[in-house]
């Protein structure tokens, strides 16, 4: 164009259009024209043209599982480098961290897009990322930690297992421990469960095999009143200085009677309170054992200790008693008068 109430422009000198494809950061492109009076004018402006999209790549750190079969058991965190050789770049992906378990077994990916200052994308994914980060969920049946149980009636342990996540490798599996040869004692029941991403989780449980004691029913055996054990309120009272014979059989949830794997400790008698009851026992011609057990009477099928008291324990009630092998201590009183 020309100034009004110019010559005008000559259309002949005007530079022609064209059309420029090649990508470039700047390209000055130049043009001019001239009026009919000669008058020449001219412009210019840098061209810049970028097609093509941006370079972007995502990788994961860690990069390999740190669990068995593919599995992480920590985050994973998904990383973006991008570049641009012409525009240069706009915005490229912040890190993405992945911190939840798979839901229901479907792996875990991540899509993110770059753009240069262009406008042109591109995009980058990370597929296949499992994560099991919990331990399986295990429990233990049939026996419970701290409970006591009757020899012969003891409940069978077991286990279960599961897991939401990678799933289980196989099934739980348990394994007794402890105890004496002829089943008594305290027992340890282990169960682990292991998922396919290498989590294993172990758990305990404690618990005591008994002899059988039954309700209602002497544990010490005759010529001992057991009044700790059965409805009675007459305490046996003994001579003082002659021998006491102290007997008991061990029984299971049957009512067999079973031996100790070890000898029944005879516990030292405890002085108690004055009495002054008469003599009701028979006297025994016995003679006193000098141990510290008791002895296995193998045709009676019971456990006796005879103890050799003394007149100087006249006009007192003494508790007597036993330990077993399993720990359990057993005790009645008895008197001891001139």
């Amino acid at each position: 164009m020309d100034d009004p109430g110019g010559s005008s422009v000559d259309p002949s000198t005007v530079t022609a259009d064209a059309t420029y494809s090649a990508e470039t950061a700047a390209q000055v492109i130049n043009g001019f024209a001239f009026d009919f009076a000669g008058n020449r004018g001219s412009d210019s402006f840098t061209f810049k043209l970028d097609k093509t999209a941006p370079s972007i790549s995502a990788s994961k750190l860690p990069a390999t599982p740190d669990g068995t079969n593919g599995w992480y058991r920590q985050p994973v965190k998904v990383t973006f480098t991008c570049s641009d050789g012409l525009s240069g770049m706009a915005a490229c992906p912040d890190p993405v961290t992945l911190s939840t378990n798979n839901v229901a077994g479907s792996p875990q990916s991540v899509s993110r897009t770059a753009y240069d200052k262009a406008d042109n994308s591109a995009s980058a994914a990370v597929g296949g990322i499992n994560i099991d980060m919990e331990t399986p969920m295990l429990t233990i049946g049939g026996v419970t930690d701290d409970a006591h149980y009757s020899l012969g009636a003891v409940p069978t342990p077991s286990c279960s297992a599961s897991d939401s996540y990678s799933g289980l490798v196989g099934s739980c599996t348990g394994s007794v421990s402890g105890g004496l040869p002829n089943g008594a004692g305290t027992f340890t029941y282990t169960a682990t469960a292991t998922d396919k991403a290498g989590n294993s989780v172990t758990k305990t449980v404690h618990y005591s095999v008994d002899y059988y004691i039954a309700p209602d029913t002497a544990f010490f055996l005759q010529p001992i009143n057991d009044t700790g054990h059965t409805v009675s309120t007459t305490l046996s009272v003994f001579k003082a200085g002659s021998t006491v014979p102290v007997k008991f059989q061990l029984r299971n949830a049957a009512g067999q009677i079973v031996q100790a794997n070890s000898a029944p400790v005879w516990q030292t008698p405890a002085k108690g309170n004055a009495t002054t009851s008469p003599v009701d026992e028979t006297l025994f011609g016995l003679q006193g054992d000098s141990g510290s057990t008791f002895r296995w009477d193998s045709s009676a099928q019971q456990y006796i200790y005879n103890w050799n008291t003394s007149s100087t324990q006249s006009g007192y009630y003494w508790k007597i008693g036993v330990r077993l092998d399993t720990g359990q201590l057993v005790f009645q009183d008895i008197g001891l008068r001139k």
